[in-house]
């Protein structure tokens, strides 16, 4: 047993840089998604508003967008979400934040 232990640790020591490095590039293209959409909202063109909920979006309908997702998912962090909406979790903080001031003030 000690062996098949000790053969799973190295598989795992061997398989985390990759896991890490998968991880990273999820969080890379996720940016570059979001400034690809910013591009093309700040070009204006057709194209500006994807169908897939990505593009430039207003912050009403990005509240409701999260609000949506944090109702059936509610135990999501910032990345997770973003991920879903193709943006970045500083913009998801910042978003949740603002939807934090509009519930305490009603």
């Amino acid at each position: 047993m000690d062996g098949k232990i000790k053969e799973m640790e190295d598989r795992v020591a061997e398989l985390e840089p990759a896991v890490q490095e998968s991880e990273a590039l999820k969080e890379s293209i996720a940016s570059l998604k979001a400034i690809q959409a910013q591009q093309k909202a700040q070009r204006g063109g057709p194209e500006a508003v994807d169908d897939e909920n990505k593009g430039y979006m207003r912050l009403p309908a990005r509240k409701a967008q999260i609000a949506e997702i944090l109702s059936t998912s509610p135990n999501l962090t910032n990345q997770q979400v973003a991920d879903r909406l193709g943006l970045t979790a500083a913009r998801v903080s910042q978003i949740r934040s603002a939807m934090a001031i509009d519930e305490s003030q009603t």
